[in-house]
């Protein structure tokens, strides 16, 4: 079950690039300009983090 919800996180992301309707709700959601090279850096750290989050059990 996982893989199926890190999937659709992942196509999401990469549609939210390349789409109309999914990068304007992307920049809606998140910021405008989202979609820049130089805040590359910043999605994959912010989408790591929820994963993080998301599946990890924190340590006691």
């Amino acid at each position: 079950m996982a893989a199926f919800h890190l999937d659709n996180i992942f196509l999401a992301l990469q549609y939210s690039y390349a789409g109309g309707y999914l990068h304007e709700r992307y920049r809606i959601y998140v910021r405008d300009g989202i979609d820049l090279i130089e805040n590359d850096e910043f999605v994959i750290t912010e989408t790591m983090k929820f994963l993080r989050g998301a599946l990890l059990n924190p340590k006691d």
